[in-house]
């Protein structure tokens, strides 16, 4: 899961589970950092990309056989990149016509994530 602390730096969240097992709950931070990423493809289509480098272990909850191989391994997953992409536009039905509502820019400031958005005919 993904989560964001409110007024922190490093607000990006990524919630990790593991229910089997050696059951854990991990929490990494990182600063976030949103862009648009270009078609990787004539004809293909771009992508919105929230990312964090440099990613650190916050708090974990589990077994301690977990707890303690996450405590030394703190130092490798220091440098960890975090990255979700997903599609930069999707359809939208206006007025009985079915409209096309596409990402072409993305930035940060402060605690808000501000999209540009660009509206036109579907294809």
């Amino acid at each position: 899961g993904a989560g964001w602390a409110e007024g922190e730096r490093d607000a990006l969240e990524l919630h990790l589970w593991n229910l089997e097992g050696d059951c854990a709950y991990v929490v990494l931070r990182g600063v976030p950092q949103i862009g648009v990423v270009p078609a990787s493809s004539p004809g293909g289509q771009p992508q919105l990309e929230l990312a964090a480098d440099s990613a650190r272990v916050e708090s974990v909850v589990g077994s301690f056989k977990v707890r303690a191989g996450l405590f030394f391994k703190r130092a490798a997953l220091r440098g960890l990149s975090l990255a979700e992409r997903t599609a930069a536009h999707t359809e939208v039905d206006i007025g009985g016509q079915t409209l096309r509502l596409s990402v072409h820019s993305a930035q940060r400031s402060g605690d808000e994530l501000i999209l540009g958005l660009r509206l036109g005919p579907a294809r």
